[in-house]
């Protein structure tokens, strides 16, 4: 049986570098193992079944608001660039039939698909009759955002939800 130190070099050369290869691919794939444990992000809400009953509540509140001719209007949902990358000012206008409806709370929803690490709400200050602005919308990244509105009013609750793209 030959020993290591009788191979000719070129073959001692390639078993060097077959065992090289060999642990860099084990570092590789430490390396990549704790990268996916260090930013985990759960799969699933652990309140998922509650947030799926409020989810059909809510579903069922916006119909029955929309049919009693409940409106959100703002340019948010009918611009097709209505944000920029940074700090927005929002307005917004809740209002049933033509009349402005006060008193309500209005917020809005960030998101960004497939994670929750952009997530962020912001809550709407009336300042004028069935008018609700924020001055600190931020968008903190181009691309695609995921942008929904919610008025709660009398314990019912309106939704209205946009896809914005954010490319300036």
């Amino acid at each position: 049986m030959a020993k290591f130190k009788d191979l000719d070099p070129s073959v001692q050369r390639v078993f060097y570098a077959i065992g090289i290869t060999f642990a860099l691919l084990l570092g590789a794939t430490y390396w990549t193992v704790k990268l996916a444990f260090a930013g985990h992000e759960a799969v699933m809400d652990p309140n998922y079944h509650e947030i799926g009953l409020n989810y059909e509540k809510t579903l069922a509140s916006t119909k029955q608001m929309l049919a009693e001719g409940y409106e959100l209007q703002s340019t948010l949902f009918t611009d097709r660039l209505p944000l920029t990358s940074g700090n927005n000012r929002i307005e917004i206008r809740f209002v049933k039939g033509t009349e402005p409806v006060s008193g309500a709370e209005l917020k809005l929803r960030r998101e960004r698909g497939a994670t929750t690490k952009f997530t962020q709400d912001f809550d709407l200050k009336e300042t004028s009759p069935g008018v609700y602005t924020t001055d600190s919308f931020t968008v903190p990244d181009l691309g695609h955002w995921v942008v929904t509105a919610f008025a709660k009013e009398n314990d019912r609750t309106l939704r209205k939800v946009t896809n914005i793209a954010v490319q300036r």
